[in-house]
């Protein structure tokens, strides 16, 4: 859907181009943009991933987290002293299985983001993605580590075509 409306919108400001100029731009944008599949919207709906990260040895140790997509990019929190973050600060290509451990796999680039205010955000994410959570065990000490500085937000770019380009869930 989104695709369509980028592509009608693209289209419509470029009413001076000729039909072959409009077709070699579809295509170009074709090649940016990969709709997202049903599979990966249901996935996506239990805002849960399983973080594929790579051992020295080159295997690949997926960990549960949860995340929110933020333009397009997913997130999380973490320790930032955890082998998670190690792992990626090494070799920054992950892979994100998204709603379950064989869920879709989407591939991507990691960056470890130390900002105050972006660990706020990703927090403010989460209260708004798993509540009850939150609540009951899990925001109380997530706050305590935000204030002493020990929590980073894990960001991945996921590769192009962007099957996520253009999304950010839960809306901020």
């Amino acid at each position: 859907m989104l695709f369509r409306l980028t592509m009608m919108l693209v289209l419509n400001e470029c009413s001076k181009l000729d039909s072959s100029e409009k077709c070699l731009l579809v295509v170009c944008l074709s090649l940016k943009f990969q709709p997202m599949t049903p599979e990966l919207q249901r996935a996506l709906k239990r805002h849960t991933q399983w973080f594929g990260s790579h051992k020295a040895s080159g295997e690949l140790k997926k960990i549960q987290v949860w995340l929110i997509v933020n333009g397009g990019q997913i997130e999380f929190l973490t320790p930032g002293n955890s082998f998670k973050v190690k792992r990626a600060r090494r070799n920054p290509r992950v892979t994100c299985y998204v709603g379950s451990e064989d869920g879709p796999a989407i591939s991507g680039t990691a960056q470890i983001i130390t900002d105050r205010s972006e660990v706020a955000r990703v927090y403010r994410g989460y209260w708004k993605t798993h509540p009850l959570p939150m609540a009951i065990m899990i925001g109380l000490r997530l706050w305590i580590e935000m204030l002493l500085n020990r929590r980073v937000v894990v960001r991945v770019q996921p590769d192009e075509p962007n099957p996520l380009a253009g999304l950010t869930d839960p809306a901020t």
